[in-house]
């Protein structure tokens, strides 16, 4: 790779897009390794929604199903504080497997799938905290904005101004995130949290990064669709065709809680196949991407391993 000139940014090929399935072929023993981290989540999560929450937001879907404020309301101050402790512990965890991702970006994963505890994954998690409240103010400004221009563009355009600010606030939003997305790929490579350098790196990129990320969700999408598909389908074999007796285990595989994973096989297999190798490969793609991109634009050099 050339070295961007001062002047005029580095153009930004749309094949970062497509670096977690270099991941995944080069490096799959990473795979086990992460799947335990998102399973040990997925149980952490259930268990503590239990503990804290029960059955709220069974009753927060009922409720708003039949409009009952009241209910609906109940159900959320029952839900806040099981969120007060599953958020930062998402975050956590996605700081663990993000640096987890970068590591074997740069062919650096070693034991454990690159999984460790240092001050990377502090880092991680400040810049992950930073970027919310960065993102959160941004989405306030823009909705409020958006408000004003909307009611503006309404009174000579009508409904058509107003989808016409909607369609705008929401570019912006993701235009801004777009050019702080390198922050956590930033921080990692050079030891350091750094939020704002990506502003510099993604200049004239913008249009390539929201393409290539939106390329990349696409294609988590259909993995994903693909293994649940793989998965249907053995559940149907396994079921005689029973179309009553699939429909009754997706049911219990989107309320299960973790005694109900016991008791029923096929919610075990759908929660353990789905954590230890579908989560792993969503990860790599996901979290990839705008590893790569930050590796293209950065200039150093074309080899990830100088990067990370």
């Amino acid at each position: 790779m050339t070295m961007p000139s001062p002047d005029r940014p580095a153009k930004l090929p749309l094949d970062f897009a497509f670096e977690g399935f270099r991941i995944i072929r080069q490096s799959p023993a990473v795979i086990p390794f992460w799947g335990v981290v998102s399973l040990a989540g997925y149980l952490a999560n259930k268990a503590i929604m239990q503990a804290m929450a029960g059955n709220a937001m069974q009753e927060l879907q009922a409720a708003s199903h039949g409009r009952d404020m009241a209910v609906m309301m109940a159900a959320v101050a029952k839900l806040l504080p099981a969120l007060g402790v599953l958020i930062p512990l998402g975050i956590v965890l996605n700081a663990f497997l993000t640096c987890a991702v970068f590591r074997a970006i740069g062919g650096k994963a070693g034991a454990f799938g690159g999984l460790r505890l240092g001050l990377d994954e502090v880092r991680q998690f400040g810049v992950a905290i930073l970027f919310f409240l960065i993102m959160f103010a941004l989405y306030v400004v823009v909705i409020i904005a958006g408000s004003i221009v909307g009611g503006i563009l309404s009174l000579g355009l009508g409904a058509f101004g107003m989808v016409l600010s909607i369609i705008a606030a929401i570019a912006v939003f993701f235009w801004f995130g777009a050019r702080l997305s390198l922050a956590p790929a930033q921080s990692f490579a050079e030891g350091r949290i750094v939020m704002f350098g990506s502003w510099k790196l993604t200049e004239g990129n913008s249009l390539a990064l929201v393409a290539g990320y939106v390329i990349a969700l696409v294609m988590a999408a259909l993995v994903g669709f693909l293994c649940f598909g793989i998965f249907l389908a053995g559940l149907a074999i396994l079921k005689s065709g029973n179309a009553l007796a699939v429909g009754s285990v997706m049911n219990a595989v989107q309320d299960a809680d973790i005694a109900a994973m016991v008791r029923d096989p096929a919610v075990l297999v759908y929660v353990l196949l789905w954590n230890i190798i579908v989560a792993p490969l969503l990860m790599a793609i996901t979290f990839g991407a705008p590893a790569a991109a930050y590796r293209l634009l950065s200039g150093r050099s074309v080899s990830a391993e100088s990067v990370f």
